[in-house]
């Protein structure tokens, strides 16, 4: 039996069109990988997953690790002076912007996909980040000690 956010990584990665994927997490790690040449119409309904001791996933049922939606380098900022758009602690809103990723020269806005608390961000501010891989993870508050 699956786990949704397994699942949900897994439909990241056929919809992607990538060759790679991997996801961090403090619990663990997942990455997925397509056959050499092959186009993700020939790939099989589940590509081979190759993991490591903890599954991926947050350890929390009600924590949900928001994925990058494409490469690029993850900014928490507008610019480097700016205050960053969330924080650790910060209460979110779906569509609220949470962090940009610079791509091909391109700034494109990362927003929340879900209401909660932000508990943790996976990377560092600047850090380059592959598409899938986790940003942040955001506590629904009905579960958040407030």
């Amino acid at each position: 039996m699956q786990h949704p956010f397994v699942e949900h990584l897994f439909d990241l990665f056929e919809q992607s069109g990538a060759l790679e994927m991997e996801f961090v997490s403090p619990e663990g790690s997942l990455r997925l990988a397509r056959a050499a040449g092959a186009a993700p119409a020939q790939m099989p309904a589940r590509p081979a997953v190759a993991t490591t001791a903890a599954p991926a996933m947050p350890a929390h049922p009600a924590r949900h690790a928001l994925a990058a939606p494409l490469s690029g380098n993850f900014f928490r900022a507008s610019a480097p002076d700016a205050a960053p758009f969330a924080q650790v602690g910060s209460i979110v809103e779906p569509g609220q912007v949470l962090g940009l990723i610079e791509t091909m020269k391109m700034l494109n806005e990362v927003e929340a996909d879900r209401a909660g608390r932000i508990v943790s961000f996976a990377i560092d501010n600047g850090q380059a980040v592959q598409a899938g891989a986790a940003l942040l993870v955001i506590e629904a508050l009905e579960s958040a000690h407030v």
